[in-house]
């Protein structure tokens, strides 16, 4: 695994372990998707908010699929690398993080035209913690074809960079919070 997908991993860790205990669990990888619903006001019970859970749960077990014991509580640090690692090694990886990235879009996309524009992207990368410049430099980045809006297809091809892509400058890099 190169240095870059390494780094990666290990801030994508960080950014899970919700609860800062050393491990992620699956109410870590929840916790995220319900942080991000209830900072948009997106109510508990509403379907944007379970679909961002389900979507997490399909996370969750793609890479507890992918420790030695196949159904870990929670991991640590080497084990959730080595788990993306081996999910991307065998094209496994995708079908993990793909309805995560539908849901998030679902949630970020306020005003409900299927795209995120600008202010969107900012509003729920800041929700999770990313600072809004580094938020507006990464839609810039994301916006390949710079419309102003962030199509499900940009949104997924940017996280599909991070967790495959070797350019620490490419659109991947900035996505998810990575410095």
């Amino acid at each position: 695994m190169s240095d870059v997908l390494r780094e990666k991993y290990e801030h994508r860790f960080r950014q899970l372990d919700v609860d800062g205990d050393g491990f992620v669990s699956q109410d870590d990888v929840r916790g995220r998707a319900r942080q991000l619903a209830d900072a948009l006001g997106v109510p508990p019970h509403d379907p944007l908010t379970r679909a961002a859970e389900d979507a997490a749960d399909v996370y969750w077990k793609g890479v507890v699929s992918h420790t030695p014991d196949g159904g870990a509580r929670r991991v640590d640090l080497p084990a959730f690398v080595a788990a993306l690692e081996a999910a991307r090694e065998d094209g496994t990886l995708r079908s993990m993080v793909k309805p995560t990235v539908r849901a998030h879009l679902a949630v970020a996309d306020q005003d409900g035209d299927g795209v995120v524009d600008a202010g969107e992207f900012a509003a729920a990368q800041q929700a999770l913690g990313i600072p809004e410049d580094r938020a507006r430099d990464a839609f810039t980045a994301l916006d390949v074809d710079g419309d102003g809006r962030l199509t499900l297809a940009e949104w997924e091809n940017a996280v599909w960079d991070f967790y495959t892509g070797t350019d620490p400058d490419g659109p991947g890099g900035r996505v998810l919070g990575h410095p």
